[in-house]
């Protein structure tokens, strides 16, 4: 059993060249290979929103928002330190009564 079959021989395609592109230089070619002038893409600045009256308040209200937080997160981080000093120097005692 032959698999494999064989194409059909295909002909080359012949291509003949108009009379009127030999004649003339610029017989209408579109030549692609020349540089073309570089255009200079740049990004627009993003679109701010209208300051309303109000907005100097919020921008305010947010900055201290964002300060008290920050205190609360040292106030809460200091106040595990303080927590856990007792078991530290608990550990630190027993290690020192068992000698290692």
């Amino acid at each position: 059993m032959d698999q494999h079959k064989k194409s059909p021989v295909r002909r080359k395609p012949s291509f003949s060249v108009p009379e009127e592109v030999l004649s003339s230089s610029q017989a209408g070619w579109v030549y692609r290979t020349e540089p073309q002038p570089a255009v200079a893409v740049t990004a627009a600045p993003p679109q701010s929103q209208s300051r309303t009256p109000d907005s100097g308040l919020v921008d305010a209200t947010a900055g201290a928002l964002a300060a008290g937080m920050a205190a609360v997160s040292i106030a809460f981080l200091l106040g595990l330190r303080v927590a856990s000093l007792p078991f530290g120097l608990g550990l630190r005692f027993f290690r020192a009564v068992a000698g290692n």
